[in-house]
């Protein structure tokens, strides 16, 4: 495939595989700790004895842990709970950091964007001739507040949105509500914790295994649709080009076409997930060059 700067050479973006990465990261630790849950439950529950004898407690730590079977279940399933909802925690954090970094390098590829003119200007001239920029300032416009408020900024930015983005508004924003539940309140509701007049805890937020594996699937789902809008209609083939700028700095300028293109091609051979020919790579030092 020839280099065409407007046709990514890849899928899928290089944020949405820092996003993958950190999705693939939380299911792999939630996933680990799951069928431990169900067997610890059973040994308790049909050993004799009691809890800080059955898990062999350190003498140390066994005054925080009670030692009924049914009061150290409820405690046990309060800490499952807590961790489910701290891996949303998680979730929303990487959702912003992907929304982040794609929208910002989306609006640094075709500045024109910002100005009703999309892909009148070449990002990659700014990104060779200017230093000490970036979008995030505009990009941070999409990831504060709510999701309708979000996603019409997103609009105001990109003229529409990817049809998973906004057919999902309603669960993003639950998420983002549990998110700030979580943060700000110990899992409970803002408003609430903080009235006057009670020396009492509100009940957590509860969610449960389904629900997990739902919202997972909900965010995976809109962040696939947000990168296929970007990359086909405002980003191409710009992140290899980035690459190249990053790289063309350690390269020395009195080296001919091909060497320049075969230090490119080790470079991003190791940092992409798709091979580029050596062909494909000068095409990418003579347009960026060319600048």
């Amino acid at each position: 495939m020839s280099f065409k700067r407007w046709i990514n050479h890849e899928s899928k973006s290089w944020s949405y595989a820092v996003f993958k990465r950190h999705h693939t990261l939380l299911n792999r630790m939630l996933w680990s700790q799951i069928p431990v849950i169900d067997f610890t439950e059973k040994h308790v529950a049909i050993t004799p004895g009691d809890v800080q004898t059955i898990l062999s407690c350190k003498p140390e730590d066994a005054f925080t842990i009670r030692k009924d079977k049914i009061d150290w279940k409820q405690d046990y399933r309060e800490f499952n709970n807590w961790t489910r909802l701290n891996a949303m925690m998680s979730l929303n954090s990487y959702l912003e950091i992907y929304l982040s970094s794609i929208i910002s390098t989306a609006i640094e590829s075709d500045p024109g964007i910002l100005h009703n003119a999309s892909k009148k200007i070449d990002g990659a001239v700014i990104l060779k001739n200017s230093r000490n920029y970036n979008y995030l300032y505009q990009a941070s416009k999409c990831i504060i507040g709510e999701w309708s408020k979000r996603i019409s900024e997103f609009k105001n930015i990109f003229g529409s949105a990817p049809t998973e983005l906004e057919a999902n508004v309603g669960e993003l924003e639950k998420l983002r509500i549990l998110r700030n539940n979580i943060g700000h309140a110990f899992g409970r509701d803002i408003e609430e914790s903080r009235k006057k007049g009670s020396r009492s805890i509100l009940p957590s937020d509860r969610i449960s295994l389904k629900r997990v594996k739902e919202v997972l699937g909900v965010v995976n789902l809109v962040v696939l649709g947000i990168d296929k809008f970007l990359l086909t209609n405002h980003i191409g083939d710009y992140e290899t080009l980035y690459h190249y700028h990053e790289v063309s700095e350690k390269i020395s300028s009195g080296l001919t076409l091909n060497d320049k293109a075969l230090l490119f091609k080790n470079s991003i051979g190791k940092a992409a997930a798709v091979p580029r020919s050596k062909d494909y790579c000068k095409e990418v030092v003579k347009y960026y060059e060319a600048l």
